[in-house]
């Protein structure tokens, strides 16, 4: 108890990892037991904590390369190349460092990925995307390119430059100069002056400075005269300097002897021989064009003169003159006034021309495309010295050369397109009837000149269809085609496809005439003349009031031109039939005329062909024989005709004219019986669009026929009817009882008669104004027993106040055997009148008739175009046989409406 005592241990030692550096401590505890106390518990215990020191420490390395090779002390560079840098970081402490990020002053935007962790001892590179820098003039001059890269972690070298790295790449200097003098050989007279150009050029790979040019043989200059673009006199690696200099009174041959020199120790020399001679010819050469913006295919003339000027000292020898004619022009002739021109090799071998003395040459050439063109000339040989130019030396700007610009032009050429015929005369361009085929003519003005690939395209819009070429024409020999069978061979083989349309209706909707090159060589504008044709389609589309257009363009390789466009519109005839008869009410044995009236209607726009008009009897009706007549109308028919076969009354017209009136049909039949409905039948016309059969194609379209009527077309439609209704008629109807009787109507059927909306009619002289209320057919006959004190209008004839012949009727005497309504009828007169009111409205008739007929008399039923009134009533009761044998007929017509 009390006592302290160490123990004796063997493995009581502890090694440090990275990790325990890392984390700047190490910490543990120690913990004792004994037999009496403590045994598996931790509270006897004691802790001990060892400090660590944490040295970050980072380096950075950087390497460079210069075009991908590693720069060695002396590589020569150029401005424009490149140096790659790299970067590598290395941990030199005690500690992992993270976040590891590089940065680079020179290159500004690095952009390197950053190394996340990097070991104790390490070294990695950074992965860059941006580490090339492009060398500039600045650094060559300066013999370097020096920068520093910094380097920092989160431990360590935070905004901080201390952890960088310098690289320095060495740039080798290459100073070098050009001197080229001109010309480098001449011949001057004696005691003349000899004249030099000295161009300077930097070659090598540094700006130059203090550039320096001597010329000792020089008595004027050397003078600088240009070429330092940027003024800051300093030769720099784009630039080439100029200077001038000449030598005066020369008298013996000699070289000349030019040298340059900076401050870098860049130099270099330049020589030219001077000869000198007695002898001088001072030769001029002039040039121009008689026209220099000619037509292509046109012909134009160049004139050259060349001249030994007054200054020479000596007649010119063994003068030539090179003239080669550019591309784009074709030689014609020429015509020296001296020597001989070979247009081949391009020389005029003039000879010899004295002193003051000139000569001329003229070339003709034909123009044969766009330019422009410049035609130069000079001066290639002569015996003597030129004190001014210096023959065949190319030169543009000396007296021996010449040159003139000729801008040739192409002229596109220009078309109209006009309708210049059809093949029906009844209508009037461009009003086109349905199957009518249409001539047009396309004239193309074609100017001088060559047109490749040209062709003529015709689209025409649906409903029209291309039909045959006629002919292509030119108006002069010298216009051609290189197509096989000329102009002929291209008329007659046309491509025709639909357009690209791809139904049916679309088949020959476009023409393409391909007419090869084209050549127009007469030198003057020629016209080229289509003449083709198209049909009109019996289509859906086309109908009155359609225009058609088809648009022709010409083509070549020199471009389209705009379109040329005709328009046709379409006119169509319109045909109505009327069916008449002189009554609407027959009976058994009685005879009715029947007239059919045909006519164009108000939207009709042509003449009709083919005209057929059928009128099909029923079996209640026979013509009575003799009586049909088809010349009543203003349009005489061409046939006329019934068949008993058939029953079939029939007339023809094969032109049914527009402005010539009407056409009539009339016939009278016999009525052999009456069925109880009434007697019914309908009367046809038809016709067609052109005279003539055209129910053929006539082309490849299957709808280029002519217009007709066909029943079961939508297409086809060229038809019309009328009906006409006869009402079965036994006898007028019964409209009196005895007189001063009454009559017992019990066993009298009970009639329903219709309202009409409160009519009236009014009789001013006999002093009548009853309703009027409809009476219905029932059966071929009218029930009028129950009318009373009121008028009954006849179902069958006309409604009251229409046009048409209205029936009415009314009792003379009422079945209480007192005189009725009607019972004066017979005192109305000539001009009485009868009015009917209707509606707010006042329809005025006047008596033109009072008559006595037979109680069958069909007439009182006889039809009438105009408003027409038939007042009818009894007359002359017979007590034996209770009825009445006459009938009281007044007939008036419409005079006013208010």
């Amino acid at each position: 108890v009390g006592a302290t005592q160490s123990f004796t241990c063997t493995n009581n030692v502890y090694t440090l990892t990275q990790a325990d550096i890392d984390a700047g401590s190490v910490s543990n505890t120690a913990d004792v037991s004994s037999t009496e106390t403590c045994t598996g518990a931790a509270d006897c215990t004691d802790t001990v904590s060892v400090p660590l020191t944490a040295v970050p420490g980072l380096n950075v390395n950087k390497t460079a390369s210069l075009d991908d090779t590693v720069v060695a002390p002396g590589g020569v560079v150029n401005v424009g190349d490149q140096i790659t840098y790299g970067f590598e970081a290395t941990n030199t402490g005690n500690v992992t460092l993270t976040n590891v990020t590089v940065g680079d002053s020179l290159l500004g935007s690095l952009n390197c990925t950053p190394i996340a962790s990097l070991a104790v001892g390490a070294t990695q590179s950074f992965t860059c995307t941006n580490n090339v820098y492009t060398l500039t003039q600045a650094d060559i001059d300066a013999g370097s390119v020096s920068n520093t890269a910094d380097v920092s972690s989160t431990e360590t070298c935070t905004g901080a430059a201390d952890c960088t790295d310098t690289v320095s790449v060495p740039l080798t200097a290459v100073p070098a100069i050009n001197i080229v003098k001109s010309p480098a050989t001449q011949t001057v007279l004696s005691g003349g002056t000899a004249s030099f150009t000295l161009a300077v050029t930097n070659t090598g790979n540094v700006t130059l400075t203090n550039v320096n040019v001597t010329d000792a043989q020089c008595t004027t200059g050397p003078t600088f005269t240009g070429g330092d673009t940027d003024a800051d006199n300093s030769l720099d690696l784009t630039e080439t300097w100029t200077y001038s200099c000449s030598t005066a009174a020369v008298m013996t041959d000699f070289t000349n002897i030019a040298n340059v020199n900076t401050n870098e120790g860049a130099t270099d020399t330049a020589t030219a021989d001077v000869t000198v001679t007695a002898n001088q010819a001072d030769l001029e050469l002039n040039k121009s064009v008689d026209n220099s913006s000619p037509l292509v295919a046109t012909n134009i003339t160049f004139t050259l003169t060349v001249t030994n000027a007054t200054t020479s000292t000596v007649a010119a020898t063994n003068v030539v003159v090179s003239d080669v004619i550019p591309a784009g022009f074709t030689y014609v002739s020429s015509n020296p006034s001296q020597g001989t021109y070979n247009n081949t090799t391009g020389d005029w071998s003039v000879g010899t021309l004295n002193i003051g003395a000139s000569a001329t040459l003229t070339i003709t050439v034909s123009v044969n495309a766009t330019g422009p063109y410049t035609n130069y000339a000079q001066i290639t040989g002569v015996d003597q010295v030129d004190p001014d130019s210096t023959p065949n030396d190319g030169s543009t700007t000396e007296d021996d050369d010449a040159s003139v610009t000729v801008t040739p032009t192409q002229n596109n050429p220009n078309l109209a397109k006009t309708i210049s015929d059809s093949n029906q005369a009844f209508t009037t361009d461009p009003n086109v009837a349905i199957g009518e085929i249409v001539e047009y003519t396309v004239a193309i003005t074609v100017p001088p000149g060559n047109f490749t690939n040209a062709r003529l395209v015709d689209t025409m819009e649906r409903g029209l269809s291309f039909m045959t070429c006629s002919s292509i024409t030119a108006s002069d020999p010298a216009l051609t085609t290189d197509v096989v069978g000329s102009f002929a061979g291209a008329c007659s083989t046309p491509a025709v496809d639909d357009a690209g349309g791809g139904t049916t209706v679309d088949v020959g909707r476009r023409a393409t005439f391909n007419l090869g090159t084209i050549t127009n060589a007469s030198g003057a504008d020629q016209t080229l003349t289509f003449i083709y044709s198209a049909v009109v389609l019996d289509s859906a589309a086309n109908v009155s009031g359609v225009v058609l257009n088809n648009s022709a363009v010409w083509m070549s390789d020199s471009g389209a031109q705009p379109p040329a466009t005709a328009s046709v519109l379409i006119v169509e005839p319109d045909l109505s039939i009327l069916k008449t008869a002189n009554t609407s009410l027959v009976s058994v044995g009685s005879e009715i005329t029947i007239t059919l009236t045909i006519q164009h209607t108000a939207t009709s726009e042509t003449n009709a062909y083919d005209v057929q008009v059928t009128d099909a009897l029923p079996a209640e009706l026979e013509v009575v024989p003799g009586t049909l007549e088809c010349v009543s109308g203003v349009q005489d028919a061409n046939t006329c005709n019934y068949n008993s076969g058939t029953r079939t009354v029939s007339a023809t017209w094969s032109n049914f004219t527009l402005s010539g009136g009407n056409g009539r049909v009339t016939f009278r039949v016999r009525v052999l019986s009456l069925p109880s409905s009434g007697i019914s039948n309908v009367a046809n016309v038809a016709w067609s669009s052109l005279p003539g059969n055209v129910s053929t194609p006539q082309n490849a379209n299957v709808f280029s026929t002519e217009r007709d009527y066909d029943p079961g077309s939508l297409i086809d439609v060229y038809g019309a009817s009328d009906s006409l209704v006869i009402g079965v008629f036994s006898s007028t109807p019964a409209t009196g009882f005895a007189p001063d009787v009454v009559t017992d109507l019990r066993n009298v059927r009970k009639e329903t008669y219709a309202q009409t909306g409160g009519l009236t009619v009014e009789i001013p002289s006999l002093g009548i104004n009853i309703p009027i209320v409809g009476v219905p057919l029932k059966n071929g006959e009218w029930n009028v027993s129950w009318l009373g004190n009121q008028a009954g209008w006849l179902e069958g004839s006309a409604f009251p106040s229409w046009s048409g012949n209205s029936v009415l009727t009314g009792h003379v005497y009422g079945s209480n055997g007192l005189p009725g309504p009607f019972v004066n009828l017979n005192k109305l007169k000539y001009g009485d009148k009868i009015i009917i009111h209707a509606y707010g409205m006042k329809y005025t008739y006047e008596v033109r008739a009072n008559m006595v007929v037979e109680p069958d008399d069909a007439s009182i039923f006889r039809h009438e175009e105009k408003a027409w009134l038939t007042l009818v009533t009894c007359k002359e009761y017979d007590q034996k046989t209770n009825t009445y044998k006459k009938r009281v007929v007044v007939r008036a017509v419409l005079v006013s409406v208010e």
